[in-house]
């Protein structure tokens, strides 16, 4: 961990310490950073993944891996995407080929998407690109996005006392968006969802069944699938039903996941970034 990391992560972890950090971070917070060959616009107002990316401590592995993963021509979903950290980096290796999806619910956040996409158009070229404002989910239909405005990766599809805002936002399947967008199979998938990995899953087991040679990169929080009224275990069902496995990467290596051991060790706001891969 270096001294930006500790900073961040340890030193700011107190309410009272991390709100003035907050203020600070949003005072000097640039207005882009470079990752690659892209440059990700930044949201002026959101401190913690924004200010992350700024200070160089947002997922720096799981991005890592996630762009040596991503080889041209290949077809690339990013659900959750945010204001398109991920989704931009994908664009950078593709090297304008392939497609790429990309689907986030907030209205905020999705309208920084589609400037972050725009914005790096120069590294488009045949690349298919598509950005959907909407959440995934086991049905379609409409439902409360609940929105957490300390913090704009938060936002959630069931309430919490963290979440103080809401709106209305689209919910479908990855299936139906896959067929409608014309994509017959999946090579890289990153979800980070708030919890609700269970009902996404459930909604892409078509696409899953056809994607024979997948990455999958997700957020385990068990407490959000939790109190998304899940089962986090069933998550790790559903993907070994897939014949994914699942790793951790940790100081550049792949560590080999134990759902249970992940199960104890993602309690109360604590997060783990997972890489799955299945290679039938």
């Amino acid at each position: 961990m270096n001294a930006s990391e500790f900073l961040y992560t340890v030193v700011c972890r107190p309410a009272p310490i991390r709100w003035v950090v907050n203020r600070l971070i949003l005072a000097f917070l640039p207005s882009s950073v470079r990752i690659g060959r892209a440059d990700v616009l930044l949201n002026p107002h959101d401190p913690v993944v924004s200010g992350a990316l700024a200070m160089g401590v947002y997922e720096k592995e799981e991005i890592s891996l996630f762009s040596r993963t991503i080889q041209p021509g290949m077809t690339v979903v990013d659900v959750g995407a945010n204001l398109g950290a991920y989704s931009i980096v994908a664009m950078d290796r593709l090297h304008g080929q392939g497609q790429l999806l990309a689907i986030e619910p907030s209205r905020e956040n999705f309208a920084l998407l589609e400037k972050n996409l725009k914005h790096n158009q120069a590294l488009l070229q045949k690349t298919k690109v598509h950005a959907v404002r909407g959440a995934l989910s086991n049905k379609a239909g409409l439902a409360v996005l609940h929105k957490n405005p300390a913090n704009k990766g938060d936002n959630r599809l069931y309430p919490d006392a963290l979440l103080a805002e809401t709106e209305k936002v689209k919910i479908m399947t990855l299936d139906n968006l896959c067929r409608q967008k014309g994509i017959r199979s999946i090579d890289v998938l990153k979800i980070d969802v708030q919890g609700l990995e269970a009902e996404v899953l459930m909604g892409s087991r078509k696409i899953l069944q056809a994607s024979r040679r997948c990455h999958l990169f997700f957020e385990f929080w068990a407490e959000g699938i939790i109190k998304a009224k899940s089962n986090p275990y069933e998550v790790f069902i559903m993907l070994k039903n897939f014949s994914f496995s699942f790793f951790e990467a940790r100081q550049g290596l792949l560590v080999p996941c134990k759902p249970l051991e992940l199960i104890k060790r993602s309690v109360g706001r604590r997060y783990i970034n997972i890489y799955g891969v299945r290679n039938d």
